[in-house]
């Protein structure tokens, strides 16, 4: 089926674009390699892309192990050159030590061209094309308890006197968390990331806030800007990869928007993480991609833009977001796994030996393989994970206490002034 798609998607190209004659030498297609997980060898692409058939049917069938899968996931950007290079007759082999070169003025085809700089630089040497992807970044920050709210519900039922006590405390408790770029600032907790990207090729986080607080500062709007520019300065790249932080809320987390999404959610119905709220401020960037100016420039931007004018450059990114949700639960469980290395032991006693926390995903999942092999069948628990207790954990019993005790109090007095009241009535 998946086959038959992308023979179709090849079809839908041809159209009038001028043949090319397969019997030629084939003509030298230049790339990047950050489109690629772990790039292959320059000499094994063109027999990497003709293996090719979809994102999510290679996901499962290229590789036995699901690891070994998450580690190789394609994007929307490969199945793109994948039908360029098909319908071209186009090689990466054949470039060489040209491949991937370091100047992206060189690239034939670059992707992920963010800031307004890089823009302007690319310009004169290249055709810009509106990828219709908008890349977001935003925050999660953690939720802590609003003990006003907590007191007010305790409180009201004594107000009216009608309401009730046990409907009012069923309710959800109410929380407080920041919400905008300036209240995650003043949060107080460290600012993270997740250390990684998502499959194919993406801005540069730390460029596009960098940019956009220039903007903002242009525009006359200094202090949204100095905020930004202050996240920077704290902002850790990588030391989102702590699991037993997460669950503790000892920090909160600055990323891509569409990571965060696939990341709470998993953590959220997997692993019983609620106490983070995504917040609604977020910086937005148009996403262009760029075409060399050359012999080929023509027919490369008209393949582009009927692929995205019928809708297959959005099949392609509904099936990457698929698999990155896929691939966002084997990570996570490798992360996650650290707790029963802590609670069970480590037989080979790698976990205890090497930090975890640097070591890159490749051999951490390589880690977790290992600790499978020795524990046996691994299943991910959150209710087996011990949490020591502070005194922190018992403050909401301290409040209900006290406020219990308020409210007898409050009640015994109400009752005998209203007792008294009607006394003097029935004697009048």
């Amino acid at each position: 089926m998946a086959s038959d798609i992308l023979q179709v998607v090849l079809n839908h190209t041809t159209g009038n674009i001028t043949p090319v004659n397969k019997r030629k030498q084939r003509d030298c297609l230049i790339i990047s390699n950050s489109i690629f997980q772990y790039f292959p060898s320059g000499s094994r692409l063109d027999d990497y892309f003709r293996r090719i058939e979809s994102i999510v049917l290679d996901f499962y069938s290229w590789f036995k192990d699901e690891m070994e899968a998450t580690l190789n996931i394609k994007n929307r950007h490969i199945m793109l050159l994948k039908v360029i290079s098909t319908h071209l007759n186009l090689s990466f082999s054949s470039c060489g030590s040209d491949q991937d070169p370091d100047d992206r003025d060189e690239r034939d085809i670059d992707f992920a061209i963010s800031s307004y700089k890089l823009q302007k630089q690319k310009l004169p040497k290249a055709v810009l094309i509106h990828s219709r992807e908008k890349y977001k970044i935003t925050f999660a920050s953690v939720k802590s308890r609003d003990f006003t709210a907590i007191f007010v519900t305790l409180v009201r039922p004594v107000a009216t006197y009608k309401s009730n006590l046990v409907q009012q405390l069923q309710q959800p408790t109410s929380t407080v968390c920041a919400s905008t770029f300036k209240e995650l600032l003043e949060d107080g907790r460290p600012i993270v990331g997740l250390g990684g990207k998502r499959p194919g090729e993406y801005p540069n986080l730390r460029q596009i806030i960098r940019t956009e607080a220039e903007k903002l500062a242009n525009d006359k709007e200094a202090d949204k800007a100095n905020v930004l520019l202050e996240l920077l300065k704290v902002y850790e790249w990588s030391e989102g990869r702590k699991p037993d932080h997460i669950v503790k809320g000892k920090f909160n987390m600055l990323e891509d928007e569409v990571m965060l999404k696939v990341i709470f959610a998993i953590m959220k119905n997997r692993y019983a993480v609620h106490h983070y709220q995504i917040a609604k401020d977020v910086i937005v960037n148009n996403e262009y991609w760029a075409v060399k100016y050359g012999p080929r420039t023509r027919r490369i931007v008209e393949i582009i833009g009927r692929l995205v004018n019928g809708g297959i450059t959005d099949h392609f990114r509904s099936q990457q977001e698929l698999m990155e949700y896929a691939a966002s639960q084997n990570v996570l469980k490798v992360y996650f796994a650290q707790f029963y290395a802590d609670a069970d032991g480590d037989p080979e006693n790698d976990y205890q030996d090497e930090d975890i926390h640097t070591d890159s995903l490749k051999e951490k999942m390589s880690w977790f393989q290992r600790m499978k092999s020795n524990l046996g069948k691994f299943q991910a628990d959150l209710s087996a994970v011990p949490i020591s207790l502070s005194i922190r954990h018992f403050q909401i019993i301290w409040i209900l206490l006290a406020t219990g005790t308020f409210v007898s109090l409050a009640s015994f007095a109400y009752e005998s002034l209203h007792k008294k009241t009607s006394k003097k009535w029935y004697i009048f």
